[in-house]
């Protein structure tokens, strides 16, 4: 971090202390270039320390299961992944948050993952090392569950004015029309069919 950036962070903690200042956003108003240094440079050093994590170091602070996907701290013996926000599970090292999957996939090959983690079964928690896949952003958009608001229980289906049943399938961020059809049945019948030809997991739309 530059000297600007440094000087910068601690005048900013001062400042920051308190949440509540009513001056606080004018005063980042009046530093927008320290601020954009700061946040910036701090960030990027922030993600270096954590591609920096010795893979020796890794094994000696925490054990990975394969079989249940879970880790504990060998210090301790007790589990260190927990939940997230989004259904993720994190583990805390040298004072980083990390994935748990991608933590997972870093302890057994010893490299990081160049694309994202695909959980086979759908379950952000299951982080067993037999559901974890790498996967581009475009492939792992092809294995995802079924939305909470989808009406029809199968993805890429709905009922039209007419009473006609439309079938539609996304691929590489374009939606794709497989036909409309009489029946229900017949609709999921041509959507199931279109996503074996997009190679779709499995998996796909499933609870």
């Amino acid at each position: 971090m530059t000297i600007m950036g440094k000087e910068y962070y601690r005048e900013y903690r001062l400042k920051n202390k308190d949440r509540l200042n009513a001056n606080h956003r004018a005063w980042v108003e009046e530093n927008k270039e320290a601020h954009a240094v700061y946040k910036k440079e701090y960030s990027k050093e922030k993600s270096a320390a954590r591609h920096d994590l010795m893979h020796s170091d890794l094994l000696r602070l925490v054990n990975y299961d394969r079989e249940t996907g879970r880790f504990t701290r060998l210090k301790t013996g007790k589990l260190c992944d927990t939940c997230s926000t989004h259904g993720y599970l994190k583990v805390s090292i040298n004072g980083y948050a990390y994935s748990a999957h991608r933590l997972a996939w870093f302890y057994v090959t010893k490299n990081w993952p160049d694309e994202e983690i695909d959980h086979a079964d759908h379950d952000r928690a299951n982080n067993k090392f037999s559901n974890l896949s790498p996967a581009s952003r475009s492939k792992n958009a092809r294995n995802t569950s079924l939305r909470s608001d989808n009406k029809t229980g199968t993805p890429g289906i709905d009922k039209l004015p007419g009473g006609t049943w439309r079938a539609r399938i996304t691929y590489n961020k374009t939606t794709h029309t497989v036909g409309c059809f009489e029946t229900k049945e017949q609709a999921i019948s041509a959507r199931k069919d279109a996503e074996v030809n997009f190679n779709f997991h499995a998996n796909h739309g499933r609870g």
